[in-house]
């Protein structure tokens, strides 16, 4: 499956590989951006600017909106849905200094404040988050944020609680001359989706 965004026409086009063809999904009917998806579960979802939180429904060309409670609001393009050990999470991180962690109760259909995920730890870079369980055998810590920085050439470990734990460089020596140092990113090899076709059936 590939995603493609198209920020100006308010779609989401999908190109599903088991019948070869793009599907365009409309992000519903009012002005507001989808900022970023996630594969939980087998089941693709979304969320967008005003933290409206929709499910693709892979049988036809539409997002259902999901309702729940205890919604925080607000508006916010720095948005990210993380599947993290079997639980669908959102961090909010704020102009990149002020962090909250949301757990996401399909069951109860309700937002929680969380400030522990177990043993999993989550990674961020620009504008995509991953979660990664038992992180101690890559030699990084449980139930915390390892957040690349944008502009410099860090990285920055927060607590879920939104404490600093430290900042490490990620380059001790300057690029060669003329070189342009592209942007930095998470890479997890293992790590993988898969979309469940019957649930959309």
């Amino acid at each position: 499956m590939i995603m493609a965004s198209e920020n100006t026409l308010m779609v989401i086009n999908v190109f599903k590989r088991r019948n070869s063809a793009w599907t365009i999904y409309s992000r519903w009917s009012y002005p507001f951006t989808v900022v970023d998806v996630v594969v939980h579960n087998q089941t693709l979802y979304s969320i967008a600017q005003d933290v409206k939180i929709g499910k693709f429904m892979l049988n036809s060309p539409k997002v259902n909106v999901l309702e729940f409670k205890n919604t925080p609001f607000f508006l916010s393009n720095n948005l990210n849905l993380v599947s993290s050990d079997r639980q669908l999470l959102v961090l909010h991180f704020k102009a990149c200094t002020y962090l909250e962690v949301y757990k996401i109760d399909l069951s109860a259909m309700e937002w929680t404040r969380i400030h522990m995920i177990g043993d999993c730890a989550l990674f961020m870079s620009g504008t995509k988050c991953t979660s990664q369980s038992n992180p101690g055998i890559m030699g990084f810590n449980s139930n915390c944020v390892y957040s690349i920085d944008r502009i410099s050439p860090r990285c920055r470990v927060f607590t879920l609680n939104n404490k600093l734990i430290t900042t490490i460089p990620l380059l001790e020596n300057r690029p060669p001359f003329k070189a342009r140092l592209c942007s930095f990113d998470w890479c997890f090899p293992h790590q993988r989706d898969e979309i469940d076709y019957t649930c959309h059936e």
